[in-house]
């Protein structure tokens, strides 16, 4: 409770918005399942279901001006003057005075050519969604390695925190030294974790 009540001061500088529950404050908005320490609760948390978000972004993006490309890659920059004058794609150029970068998983290698240095872990993680099932929370909950979200047709996602796989690919191993000690740190409270688990 002490790391997460020194986490919440370090996330208020920055417009994050938590309050520590006590352990009768969390059993009355989680439920009587478990003798809960306490908690924390963020409300202004969000939660979206992806196939209905990304088109309503894209949609939004659309009405604003911008210009949406689907199923086509990027390839690089057009710089003209040392300003971005657009983007090349496999279909050509499309010309835009600003460009935001959203490549996920590639974004840190795409910005490399430009000498933009974006460190980046690609880290595989276990996760998977259940049929229909009768309300165990409503919104989201993430406790020691697990996390679950409930979603709007009934199911769940269910998540395992803190046991993602590290592919030594050459993007991983550049990064290495910069994630290392968020590394440990992750290993050090999965342990104590399971301790608790099993005592």
């Amino acid at each position: 409770m002490a790391r997460w009540e020194a986490w919440g001061k370090q996330a208020k500088q920055i417009g994050f918005v938590s309050h520590l529950l006590t352990g009768k404050e969390t059993r009355e908005r989680i439920g009587e399942q478990a003798q809960w320490v306490g908690g924390v609760w963020s409300p202004s948390d969000a939660r979206a279901e992806p196939s209905m978000a990304a088109p309503a972004i894209a949609t939004g993006a659309k009405n604003l001006g911008a210009s949406v490309h689907q199923n086509c890659a990027v390839r690089g920059l057009d710089i003209s003057g040392g300003r971005v004058a657009g983007v090349w794609t496999e279909r050509g150029l499309v010309k835009a005075n600003r460009v935001i970068c959203c490549g996920g998983a590639w974004s840190s290698r795409f910005c490399k050519q430009y000498g933009v240095e974006l460190p980046s872990a690609n880290i595989l993680g276990t996760a998977f969604k259940t049929t229909v099932a009768p309300e165990v929370i409503k919104g989201c909950l993430s406790i020691g390695g697990l996390c679950i979200r409930r979603r709007q047709d009934g199911s769940y996602t269910v998540a395992l925190s803190g046991r993602g796989q590290i592919d030594l690919a050459p993007q991983n191993i550049r990064y290495a030294t910069k994630f290392y000690p968020m590394y440990r740190s992750k290993i050090a409270k999965t342990q104590s974790a399971h301790q608790r688990l099993f005592l």
